[in-house]
């Protein structure tokens, strides 16, 4: 049989990847509520079934699988107090990664910074709600890698797992504004400037104004999409970067330009 995974090592980490991309991206048989079967998913990748069982428990600790006692295994869903938590600690992550970044900042960086606002604005002008959250994710990743400090980008990787998966399957609206392009536009002007205290200052401006997945009412909308969103894209490759990001879906393989192998 042959395998979807590309190498015969670190089948767990392989298979956690996998799996955790098929979920953010809300895939069929992925979706918030959907119940996964190992044996099943083990036959598929054409691999023994415990591999797929320490990806799950993995993937337990991160949140994004619960195991119901005498059901099984599902993919963990969200409420609007869960988001609005999750939204909170962003908040405080973000806000951190201000006060941590140390200027001047990496011009690469601010490039492609750049680049996701103007792909941003291109996608609302196109009216394509899902891109362009995709690009707006993307902006956040890059200011929070703007920090250099590995421990938070890992720690904002996992919380965004779940803000992107909420927003995939569950809300009907991305609230972009004028204003709230305007306020990202400032947020990159003063990392650009290396004005750290101005860059702080803008987050929580931000914030203050209120979040995009939240409509105008207060309320986070979670009905599902007739239609998942896509991944969403990841920052540009760095050496320390953590394993797992966003990435493509199930029709493309799990790693990108992989060749599948046969199993041992």
């Amino acid at each position: 049989m042959t395998s979807l995974l590309t190498k015969p090592t670190l089948l767990q980490l392989q298979v956690y990847e996998l799996l955790r991309r098929r979920i953010v991206a809300c895939e069929s048989g992925y979706e918030p509520g959907a119940q996964i079967n190992m044996t099943r998913l083990a036959e598929e990748l054409g691999i023994s079934i415990t591999p797929v069982k320490d990806a799950i428990r993995r993937l337990q600790a991160d949140g994004l699988v619960v195991t119901r006692p005498r059901l099984g295994i599902f993919v963990a869903t969200l409420s609007t107090a869960d988001l609005r938590e999750l939204l909170d600690v962003r908040r405080g992550l973000e806000t951190l990664a201000a006060e941590l970044f140390v200027p001047p900042a990496d011009p690469a960086l601010v490039g492609c910074m750049a680049g996701e606002l103007a792909a941003w604005t291109e996608e609302r002008r196109k009216g394509d709600v899902q891109a362009a959250y995709a690009r707006h994710i993307a902006f956040h990743q890059l200011l929070v890698a703007a920090a250099g400090n590995r421990f938070l980008q890992r720690l904002y990787a996992q919380l965004h797992a779940h803000v992107s998966i909420a927003f995939a399957y569950y809300t009907r609206s991305f609230n972009q504004t004028d204003d709230e392009l305007e306020r990202h536009r400032l947020i990159l002007e003063a990392l650009a400037t290396g004005d750290r205290e101005e860059l702080r200052r803008r987050v929580v401006d931000h914030y203050r104004h209120g979040l995009p997945i939240i409509g105008p009412d207060g309320e986070i909308p979670l009905v599902p999409h007739q239609s998942p969103a896509p991944p969403c894209t990841s920052p540009p490759p760095r050496a320390d970067r953590p394993q797992g990001g966003l990435g493509a879906g199930r029709g493309a393989g799990p790693l990108a330009g992989g060749a599948p192998i046969e199993s041992a």
